[in-house]
């Protein structure tokens, strides 16, 4: 079931993909190009959320996917200020993901990139399957930190990080799976894939923190930025991506 490709495979099969305007951002939100679109092929998807959107990376290329309803949610309303004018025909909603003001059993699909590993782990994916319809498809990715892993971020327990607000770094993959399948969700497919990161992105934060802004914050989205971080991305040594489709059986 787990399925670790290299880098250059994973590539490879990419770019022979029939690709949607956008999608070269796939690899750079940290989640498995190819496994989000099995996803997207699975299933007659009606209804669709994105759970913790941020900045719209994957929402834009969902948004093309799908005819249906889209919708997005994110804490920050900040951010979705910005999302708003980068994504259109989206409902956006600013809203604890972990209370999703939406009825149960509404949505055929939902991708959750990087949001697991900074909230309660359990009662996200609780929230997960009952956002979900029957035999509705989860796209979900995190954080792999294998033995040895450190990083220069500390978390609010003292242990090192790729995001000081990560309350957890998962160790194995069996520790996502055991959480998703306890609460009615089946893994279809996984994947793991190098996690890579730009040494600009601490420079970005550094400046925010020092002059906090509604412009500094969206530095390191523009053009330029954007390019930089890009070309100077690097492997983070013993860290991967744990990318997955899961199913709800009930």
């Amino acid at each position: 079931m787990e399925n670790e490709t290299s880098n250059s495979n994973d590539l490879k099969t990419y770019w022979l993909k029939p690709r949607l305007k956008g999608d070269s951002e796939i690899i750079f939100a940290g989640i498995n190009s190819n496994l989000f679109y099995g996803a997207l092929n699975s299933i007659n998807i009606k209804s669709a959320l994105d759970l913790g959107c941020g900045q719209g990376t994957l929402l834009t290329n969902l948004r093309k996917y799908i005819n249906g309803l889209c919708c997005a949610i994110d804490l920050s309303s900040t951010v979705l200020k910005t999302t708003k004018h980068e994504v259109k025909g989206v409902n956006y909603v600013a809203s604890d993901g972990l209370m999703v003001p939406f009825r149960s059993n509404i949505f055929d699909f939902i991708e959750c990139t990087m949001l697991i590993e900074h909230v309660n782990d359990v009662s996200l994916v609780r929230e997960i399957g009952r956002l979900l319809k029957h035999r509705g498809i989860l796209l979900l990715s995190t954080v792999l930190k294998k033995r040895g892993a450190t990083y220069f971020y500390k978390n609010r327990k003292g242990e090192r990080v790729l995001e000081p607000t990560h309350l957890r770094e998962y160790n194995s993959v069996d520790e996502v799976q055991d959480i998703l399948e306890s609460n009615g969700l089946k893994i279809r497919e996984i994947s793991i894939d190098s996690l890579k990161f730009s040494p600009l992105d601490p420079f970005f934060r550094y400046i925010y923190s020092i002059f906090p802004s509604e412009g500094t914050s969206k530095l390191h989205m523009q053009k330029l930025a954007l390019l930089m971080r890009k070309s100077s991305r690097v492997p983070i040594p013993r860290y991967a991506i744990i990318s997955l489709i899961a199913q709800k059986d009930s």
